[in-house]
């Protein structure tokens, strides 16, 4: 793991730090500022070290998060405190979406010990389904999209094939590989347009709160359709109305869903949800609970 000295504590440090996280590959040791009253202070208890102290520091690199007066504080770290200029890099803000998937489950993975608890998927898919257990998809083809590398479907024993379908599933292979064997589900790999699975393979798909995360909404929707097989089972959790993101490129709303997957189905479970507050004085939902049926003549 790289171990990193973030330079600049004003308004790009949170971006900078965002980004430190999610892709996991990064140890802050230290801050620092050219801002002498910036001095002393700690950031989630790491502190923040006048220039002068840098040499004291074990470190691979020092970022600066100002694009701005990147080449003026470059110069007075390699001519004032003697800053080997190979270990100076321009803070890049806005990290790859899939990079930034990839190291938000490296950070759980670190996190738990080494390896995932998918103990909770049972229940929180059965809640979706609205099922008291298993037994409904007893012998049948169940698909997950968006599935990550957790083993979302081990939990259960009762389907005939269980495939888990994520853009990431090659890299969740190379990092996670060993974890996910023990998992008793096929991973499959999609891109951005395309899953590559028959038409009309699956009995029931879910997507669970990730729809929100695919670049190309129109193309993933229309690929969930043509795998479900006619009369199928599609569950879905959706989180709605949230901003885009780098990694959630998706302001997903009940009427752009409507419009891209729902109106090709027969609805027959349909549940708004609100995170927080009194839902008689919000306008919009933040959830969306969904079980709908294939039609025929799709």
């Amino acid at each position: 793991m790289e171990k990193v000295i973030i330079f600049g504590v004003g308004a790009q440090l949170m971006k900078a730090k965002l980004r430190a996280e999610y892709l996991s590959d990064m140890e802050i040791i230290a801050y620092s500022d050219n801002n002498k009253s910036e001095w002393g202070k700690k950031i989630d208890n790491i502190e923040v070290i006048p220039p002068m102290c840098i040499s004291e520091k074990k470190y691979d690199c020092i970022y600066i998060t100002s694009e701005k007066y990147f080449e003026e504080i470059k110069n007075g770290l390699i001519n004032t405190y003697h800053v080997p200029h190979e270990k100076i890099k321009k803070y890049m803000m806005e990290t790859n979406k899939y990079d930034g998937e990839l190291g938000f489950w490296k950070k759980i993975f670190v996190d738990n010990g080494g390896h995932f608890d998918n103990q909770d998927y049972k229940q929180k898919m059965l809640n979706i389904i609205d099922e008291p257990n298993d037994d409904f998809w007893k012998d049948k083809v169940v698909v997950d999209f968006g599935c990550g590398p957790c083993g979302s479907l081990k939990w259960t024993s009762t389907p005939k094939v269980k495939i888990g379908v994520d853009v990431l599933s090659l890299r969740y292979l190379e990092e996670f590989g060993e974890e996910m064997l023990t998992h008793d589900m096929i991973y499959v790999a999609c891109n951005e347009k395309f899953i590559p699975l028959p038409a009309n393979c699956a009995d029931y798909v879910l997507t669970i709160n990730s729809l929100d995360h695919v670049n190309e909404l129109e193309s993933m929707t229309q690929e969930l359709l043509r795998i479900l097989k006619p009369e199928g089972m599609l569950f879905g959790s959706f989180n709605l109305n949230e901003p885009s993101s780098e990694c959630e490129p998706q302001c997903l709303t009940e009427n752009l869903l409507q419009e891209k997957l729902l109106c090709h189905l027969d609805v027959l479970g349909y549940k708004t949800m609100y995170f927080e507050g009194d839902k008689n004085n919000r306008e919009n939902p933040d959830r969306l609970l969904i079980k709908a049926r294939k039609r025929i003549e799709y």
